[in-house]
């Protein structure tokens, strides 16, 4: 697979992944960092949808430094496409 489409696909797991967080995010008034913060710290109790919220964010921190490991091993490559967008 070419890295142009693995960033793809990074990227569009981290915005569906987002997207969900945003929706705990709203229900809750409370970012996403912070609630993981606060459960880390015993803060807050786990709840089944808690521990889906914690699970979302930890897949999220995941998908974002393989996203960034990707990114800059492949900058070379996907800087010429970048460019081309950008400019189009």
């Amino acid at each position: 697979m070419s890295p142009q489409i693995e960033l793809q696909n990074l990227l569009f797991d981290i915005q569906s992944i987002e997207d969900e967080l945003r929706r705990f995010e709203r229900k809750y008034r409370l970012r996403s960092a912070v609630f993981y913060s606060m459960v880390m710290d015993g803060t807050l109790e786990q709840s089944e949808e808690f521990i889906k919220w914690l699970g979302l964010y930890e897949i999220l921190q995941r998908r974002e430094k393989q996203y960034a490991d990707l990114a800059s091993r492949t900058v070379s490559t996907i800087a010429p496409y970048i460019n081309a967008v950008a400019y189009a």
